[in-house]
């Protein structure tokens, strides 16, 4: 299909989506081949070295950067979107491997884990994903090549073979659809290069890091093109257990749980497989298979203070809790300070299987127009083990007097979360052009299933080889739950750019329909207010729209306006539906290369406001959502990147986030966040060998994590906190300013037989060894525990490449 795009603009379609399913056997193979791959065949091609001198190639411009942030590939700096794309050679220099590392670089966004959850907690220009209940959807889109997570529970895995990172700032609701009223994330993989290429990667790291991976290009045959990776990433976790292990047993799906020896243990096995066919005209086929297979455990949870042990004793190991002496083994941590040690006796390892399809049939109609069909195939099992939910501390109920078996260990409260997920979606694309008009039409429809079964035991001491019986209907489900979800979406959209020689003026609709369905199985102890075994079903429509004009003052320079909408699905949670969240941006934009493109500046303010907002809380008798006070977000965004001689390459952005709310509820988003980076290529030596440095800052301000200040507590399900704040606590459980620095050290193009080339690289992150909270919860008043941030590490990565 012909574009009507100006000669300065270049556009093409976009080709990175999915499905189909399989299923993968023996997943420890991957490990295997990929060490065996990696570390076997790199002497294996060493050999003459070519001495030859190569003249100076550095750059002295900045690079075109493609991004699909409104379906098809454009020039980033074309697009009115305020959107920072990561390129193949930023995520390796940063060493990006999944969801968590794509906000180091991006203004107003901050990314952390959920404790030691395998969920991101994505904020984005005041707009948080907190929710791991499946009847709950996020305000943040997370995709991969194109195709929507519904889930982001799970959505922490490491991806084999990506090849760029898009993040889109404010709603993108008109071409991704809804629950994305904050920004999208968009993952994108590696597609074939028709030739035939192959790359052996491992490292090794303090923590006793080891990773390996295989990549393979087939050259292309009769229009078939394939490309296969292999990789496994394995590291220690940096605080020990003091308890010693023990074995108990849970019915299924639990099963045997045994003590972890470490928090933050990691070992993922991952594979990525894509294949090509162009073999007959007008039609191309691009099929993606990504799988990772994880184990580990999670972050251990310190507790910083512990308030309702209002009469613990001065004297060692004694504290009443419940109706029961306890006897302190190893007494709870009581600090906001970071240790590398902690006794948690009921901590067990998790799993996080997931996988995904996608499939692309892409047929050109006509010169000017073109259908596409985009088939999507996700799902995902998660098993968090046995989760020591308050924190640290070891207790023996020596006196049987809290359970049914002396000398059992005591925590009050544990967790376990087991779920099953799948989803399918299917989307249909017309693209095309007449004269200065382009246009997109689409239909989309997605389906998920889900199980979640999410016991929690209170003030039960286990003991070493105990069967821990869980019955659906007492209280081990009385805060948490037992249900399946069902949920299906349909939309129609469309959207249209029209360019008078240097304006263009854009705009989408969108209408969407949502059923959702909750299928309670477990009610718990107050099964009075929802009893077991019953369905609640949800079924909600929305129209969402966005118009931008963009100015072209040269072929470099842009200003845009823009005003978009979006939404976050309604639905029914514990029984209880709750209405859509809504959305309006006002954003204004500037993009410009100039100096001959050897400086680039985007900047972009906004104004983000929401309307009937998304409160979720818990009470004894469970889940609910209610609905918040308005909250406006604004704010200004400025990236830079600045070529000033050749080689040289540096890059600052800058965010500044507003957030007004008549609620009493804090955000959890960073008022400031600041990035500056410098990458240095150095002259080439005379063997051809490309030395290079990179350096990155990353800096963000105070977070408070808890949404109400220490000592109150959130009213469920509304934005009002109650009780006596304790500003010295608060004070302490902030999360405190942090600055994480990492860099690298590359020796790249070294020259063995042949054409193949090796590179070698020392990098460290997070050099300046911070030890803020990452993460922090609390369990009513005062009591609050913490997740920390990963010490300083540092490796060696080796590659080479024929």
């Amino acid at each position: 299909m012909k574009t009507s795009q100006p000669a300065w603009r270049r556009m093409a379609l976009l080709d990175n989506q999915k499905t189909e399913r399989c299923t993968m056997q023996h997943p420890s193979r991957i490990r295997y081949l990929a060490q065996q791959l990696a570390w076997l065949s790199i002497p294996a091609t060493l050999g003459t070295t070519a001495l030859a001198q190569n003249p100076d190639q550095r750059a002295t411009a900045i690079e075109e950067v493609v991004v699909a942030a409104r379906r098809v590939e454009e020039n980033l700096q074309d697009v009115p979107v305020a959107v920072t794309a990561l390129t193949r050679s930023d995520l390796e220099a940063l060493r990006v491997d999944n969801i968590l590392g794509v906000g180091q670089t991006v203004p107003n966004v901050y990314i952390q884990k959920q404790g030691g959850s395998t969920a991101p907690q994505v904020n984005m220009r005041g707009v948080s994903n907190g929710s791991l209940n499946l009847q709950v959807d996020s305000g943040i889109g997370m995709y991969v090549d194109g195709v929507y997570l519904g889930r982001g529970g799970a959505a922490v895995f490491e991806m084999a073979d990506l090849e760029r990172v898009e993040v889109m700032r404010g709603p993108q609701g008109t071409l991704f659809g809804r629950n994305s009223t904050g920004g999208a994330i968009n993952l994108i993989t590696a597609s074939p290069t028709g030739e035939f290429g192959v790359k052996l990667d491992a490292g090794i790291g303090n923590y006793n890091e080891r990773h390996y991976k295989a990549t393979i290009d087939l050259p292309e045959w009769n229009g078939l093109a394939t490309r296969l990776t292999l990789g496994n990433r394995s590291y220690d976790g940096d605080v020990d257990n003091l308890s010693p292990r023990r074995t108990w047993f849970l019915p299924e799906p639990f099963g045997k749980q045994t003590t972890s020896r470490r928090g933050g243990d990691s070992d993922s096995d991952n594979l990525f497989l894509a294949a090509e066919y162009t073999g007959i005209d007008r039609l191309k086929l691009a099929y993606k298979f990504d799988y990772s297979d994880w184990e580990g455990t999670q972050n251990y949870r310190q507790m910083g203070s512990f308030g309702p042990c209002a009469d613990f004793d001065s004297t060692p190991g004694q504290c009443i809790i419940g109706n029961g002496l306890v006897e302190a083994v190893h007494p709870i941590s009581e600090s906001f300070e970071y240790r590398d040690e902690l006794a948690v006796p009921l901590e067990s390892t998790a799993t996080n299987e997931t996988l995904g399809h996608s499939l692309t049939v892409d047929f050109e109609l006509s010169d000017n127009i073109d259908l596409r069909y985009i088939l999507g195939y996700r799902e995902y099992e998660l098993d968090m083990g046995s989760n020591q939910v308050w924190g640290d501390g070891e207790y023996i109920d020596t006196l049987g007097i809290i359970g049914s078996q002396p000398g059992g260990v005591y925590t009050p409260l544990i967790a376990m979360r087991y779920e099953e997920h799948e989803q399918t979606s299917h989307e249909f694309q017309l693209l095309g052009n007449a004269g200065n008009l382009d246009w997109i039409l689409g239909v989309f429809h997605f389906t998920e299933e889900g199980e979640k079964d999410g016991p929690i035991l209170l003030s039960r001491p286990i003991s070493d080889g105990e069967f821990v019986p869980i019955s659906a209907q007492d209280f081990h489900y009385f805060v948490g739950q037992k249900l399946s979800t069902d949920n299906d979406s349909t939309a129609v959209y469309a959207h249209l750019t029209w360019r008078l020689d240097r304006l263009e003026l854009a705009g989408g609709l969108r209408y969407t329909e949502d059923e959702r369905e909750e299928f309670v199985i477990a009610a718990g102890l107050y099964g009075l207010f929802l009893p077991g075994n019953q369905s609640f079903k949800y079924e909600g429509d929305n129209v969402d729209y966005d118009i931008s004009a963009t100015w072209h003052l040269d072929d470099s320079v842009n200003i845009y306006a823009k005003h978009a909408t979006g939404f976050v699905s309604g639905g029914v949670l514990g029984g209880s539906t709750f209405e859509q969240e809504d959305m309006e941006l006002y954003e204004l934009g500037m993009k410009g290369d100039v100096f001959d493109h050897s400086l680039r500046l985007n900047a972009a303010v906004f104004r983000q406001e929401r309307s009937d907002v998304q409160i979720e809380g818990f009470t004894a008798i469970g889940y609910f959502m209610g609905k918040g006070r308005d909250i406006v977000s604004e704010g200004v965004e400025l990236e830079a990147t600045w070529v000033p001689t050749a080689g040289l390459k540096l890059n600052a952005a800058w965010g500044y986030t507003n957030v007004d709310s008549s609620g009493d509820l804090r955000t959890y988003q960073p008022e400031h966040t600041l990035y500056l980076g410098m990458g240095y290529e150095f002259a080439t030596l005379a063997n051809g060998i490309q030395p290079s440095l990179r350096i990155d800052a990353n800096w963000r301000d105070d977070v408070y994590r808890l949404a109400c200040p220490a000592g109150m507590d959130q009213v469920p399900a509304s934005d009002v906190c109650v009780g006596t704040a304790d500003p010295a606590l608060d004070a302490a459980a902030a999360i405190g300013a942090t600055t994480r620095l990492s860099a690298r050290f590359e020796l790249a193009e070294i020259p063995l037989a042949g054409d193949t080339r090796f590179k070698a690289a020392l990098w460290g992150r997070n050099l300046l060894d911070e030890d803020e909270i990452e993460f922090n919860f609390t369990l009513g008043g005062p009591t609050i525990t913490s997740t920390f941030m990963r010490p300083r590490t540092y490796g060696l990565d080796l590659s080479v490449e024929f």
